[in-house]
């Protein structure tokens, strides 16, 4: 029996920045292949080239909802296609919000063209509904998030990170509110690059048209591989139409979800996500007395290719690394 079990993760909205994985796109044939391919779906629905807003666009901002949601998308689909070349498949797999778009096609729920054009009506369904607001990490507030000092500022649990970090949701204005009472207690904090209140109640409206969507005839099959939800820190055993509404829409939890991987082993845990915040949430959240590896791959600094190396020795002798 296999010691450790390999484990994709993957990140959602606020993981974004302009140049991400640059280095495979210029190195690696498959990374650049598979981000040429969603160019062509983001070209006939959005009128828009990937390639160009990630890589031939100078401005630093990188926050427009059109592009980054399925940006994201297709940037973790394309790190699916790199782990297949070098031969490593998952036994499970874990999405975090916009990041379960990905974690179904690695599971085999639907196909890489169809999640990534599910991600752009989304993006559009969102985008129409003029919805304003935005989100904030916490670091280090146990107090907080115990006594839910944020609801007295009207904002949303929207995430468990890891302990004593959390994510709220809400409008600018409370968000503001509240971020002033962080800065006068000096507790970490952090605003996610999202003017979209993801993870509360004030989006549901601007879900509908994509509620519409996903009903005409959009195909979603059993996972064929084990499909960790990070609505319910457990196996889905199938999936309905509603349910990549509810992931970006329903609280969710990081700690949870890792709980329940690391009740079943050692495991090598990949992030496919854009940034590593998969990575350094999962750090915080198993144990130190647990055996399991952490591995990114991308990040603003880039260093990927170096990191696929560090990979390959993880994945062919795990003792010999270290996280």
């Amino acid at each position: 029996m296999k010691k450790y079990k390999v484990v994709f993760l993957f990140s959602g909205q606020g993981s974004q920045y302009r140049n991400m994985g640059k280095d495979l796109f210029t190195n690696n044939a498959v990374f650049r292949s598979s981000i040429e391919e969603s160019d062509l779906i983001f070209q006939k629905y959005l009128h828009r080239s990937l390639v160009n807003e990630l890589y031939g666009n100078d401005d630093t901002d990188f926050d427009e909802l059109l592009i980054t949601h399925p940006a994201i998308v297709a940037i973790e689909i394309a790190m699916i296609e790199v782990m297949k070349s070098y031969n490593i498949l998952p036994d499970y797999v874990f999405g975090q919000s916009l990041g379960e778009f990905a974690a179904g096609v690695a599971a085999g729920v639907w196909s890489a063209p169809t999640a990534i054009k599910a991600a752009v009506e989304q993006s559009k369904s969102l985008t129409r509904s003029n919805l304003e607001g935005g989100m904030l990490t916490v670091i280090n507030a146990e107090a907080h998030h115990k006594s839910k000092i944020y609801e007295q500022y009207d904002l949303c649990l929207a995430s468990d990170n890891f302990q004593g970090s959390y994510t709220v949701s809400g409008t600018a204005i409370n968000l503001d509110q509240y971020q002033k009472i962080l800065k006068k207690e000096e507790i970490m904090h952090a605003r996610i690059p999202v003017t979209i209140p993801f993870h509360s109640p004030l989006i549901y409206e601007g879900l509908k048209d994509f509620s519409f969507y996903m009903q005409q005839g959009i195909e979603l099959a059993k996972p064929k591989v084990p499909y960790v939800s990070s609505l319910t820190s457990d196996l889905l055993t199938s999936i309905d139409t509603e349910y990549y509404n509810q992931v970006v829409s329903s609280y969710s939890s990081h700690i949870k979800g890792i709980d329940f991987l690391e009740q079943l082993g050692p495991c090598i845990y990949i992030d496919l996500g854009p940034s590593g915040t998969s990575a350094t949430f999962t750090k915080y959240s198993i144990p130190k007395t647990s055996e399991s590896y952490i591995q990114p791959i991308l990040s603003p600094f880039g260093n990927e290719l170096r990191q696929l190396e560090k990979l390959n020795g993880l994945i062919s002798n795990p003792s010999n690394y270290a996280i």
